[in-house]
């Protein structure tokens, strides 16, 4: 299982999806994509 998998997995009780956005943002930034 690869991170993204992992923070998929973490996020699924997750509903609101501007904390979901602001965290693929977060992490679209670390990564450089």
């Amino acid at each position: 299982m690869n991170y993204k998998e992992l923070i998929i997995e973490l996020l699924k009780p997750v509903k609101d999806t501007r904390i979901l956005k602001l965290i693929y943002e977060f992490v679209k930034g670390i990564t450089g994509m």
